[in-house]
């Protein structure tokens, strides 16, 4: 489902949009302790290009009769799209740097190795399954407020 596409878009365009934002304006690290890398800059890039590339493909959905989720994420209620574009790359952030902070924890460089250099499979869901965790939440909210809805 587009809904589907649209958390998962939000999750990777932020880690994308960070690592390249961050080799150029990347100066301040964040907290060197639970992820070395992490930057500032990284983080404002990051978001902003999210936001960017997931309202626009919310809105383009939208506009051409594909709603993300009728009668929550749709033009009726544009304003979804905004909220859930811009608080996608919060949630993607936190979610790499939670993982992070268990591994540092228990003193372990990556939580597995089928991806060598990458971390293991977790390293690659970890702002995924926050994002998830964000947008369900947040739809559960709506449908309470709104009323019905249907996954198209």
């Amino acid at each position: 489902s587009l809904l589907f596409f649209y958390v998962i878009l939000g999750a990777m365009v932020t880690d994308i949009g960070a690592y390249f934002t961050g080799i150029f304006f990347g100066h301040k690290k964040i907290n060197e302790r639970i992820s070395p890398k992490k930057t500032y800059g990284g983080f404002i890039g990051g978001c902003i290009t999210s936001a960017v590339f997931t309202m626009a493909f919310g809105f383009i959905c939208c506009a051409t009769g594909r709603p993300l989720l009728s009668g929550i994420i749709d033009m009726t209620h544009w304003y979804n799209i905004v909220i859930i574009s811009l608080a996608m790359p919060i949630f993607a952030t936190l979610g790499d740097f939670v993982f992070s902070a268990i591994k540092r924890e228990y003193g372990i460089k990556d939580f597995g190795k089928l991806i060598p250099g990458h971390g293991g499979i977790l390293d690659r869901l970890d702002s995924i399954i926050f994002t998830f965790l964000f947008a369900a939440v947040y739809i559960t909210i709506c449908v309470a407020i709104i009323g019905k809805t249907s996954i198209v």
